[in-house]
């Protein structure tokens, strides 16, 4: 299973009541997430964005999507501008993806986190 970071946590985050384009953390994702991809039969989540970005990939966002129409809130920066292999901030730091990972591991389920190749091509 592939499933965007942003995407999981802003619709989690909706679902609690968060504003709109507010993630949750990975530490606050509920039980009832990880029994539904258990019973689903995944045996692998591969969470792509998880790595921390920064503000350059939002200003060009910002620049790309400039006249769309494009809410304010659901601009960010791609999740291959990577400026440090440490979990986003906003999803609760390495901490939240332990805990995100344990959840997992009780299920039997693995959690896959891929480096990028060029890291250097994205400060």
């Amino acid at each position: 299973m592939t499933a965007s970071v942003r995407c999981l946590l802003c619709e989690l985050g909706a679902a609690t009541g968060a504003a709109v384009g507010i993630p949750a953390r990975l530490d606050q994702v509920p039980q009832a997430w990880f029994d539904a991809v258990a019973r689903d039969g995944y045996d692998i989540v591969y969470m792509l964005g998880v790595w921390q970005t920064g503000a350059a990939g939002v200003t060009a966002s910002k620049s790309k999507l400039a006249g769309s129409g494009t809410p304010a809130w659901a601009v960010c920066s791609s999740p291959f501008a990577i400026t440090s292999y440490t979990v986003h901030d906003e999803y609760g730091g390495d901490d939240a993806l332990a805990w995100f990972r344990a959840q997992l591991a009780k299920r039997h389920i693995r959690l896959v986190r891929v480096a990028a190749l060029c890291p250097a091509a994205h400060r």
